[in-house]
């Protein structure tokens, strides 16, 4: 993988602590400290980078409004120019902005998508594919 996130996926964060290495996904934080960051950001940036080089034009994911996914989903899909489209079941437009990550997901731009029960076929439906 090649741009900005090229040496970030590559090197892993480590403290030396009384003579001992300690891995710190903590401190992996491209985006900033303080927001989305770790070892499953990781991932996703590479997914994210991957899906891209295969010509993604969009992203769409479907989680629970406590789930780390809808933020994290829509701050790398920002960051690599995608729009994200973000798939929440059981819920509304107002009650799903009293959490966190849906915010964080609504400041980065994401696109919701509301349906009874979030399942494939619902998804599907929400999208009008």
């Amino acid at each position: 993988m090649s741009g900005e996130w090229g040496t970030w996926l590559e090197l892993t964060p480590a403290e030396s602590i009384d003579g001992r290495w300690y891995k710190r996904e903590d401190l992996f934080a491209p985006l900033g400290t303080g927001g989305v960051n770790g070892s499953k950001l990781r991932q996703l940036i590479y997914l994210v980078a991957t899906a891209v080089e295969a010509g993604a034009t969009e992203i769409i994911t479907a989680a629970s409004v406590r789930s780390p996914q809808i933020s994290m989903t829509s701050v790398v899909g920002g960051a690599f120019g995608l729009p994200v489209n973000v798939i929440l079941g059981a819920t509304g437009p107002e009650s799903s902005l009293r959490y966190p990550n849906v915010r964080i997901a609504a400041v980065a731009g994401a696109m919701f998508h509301f349906v009874r029960s979030a399942t494939t076929r619902t998804s599907s439906r929400a999208l009008g594919r």
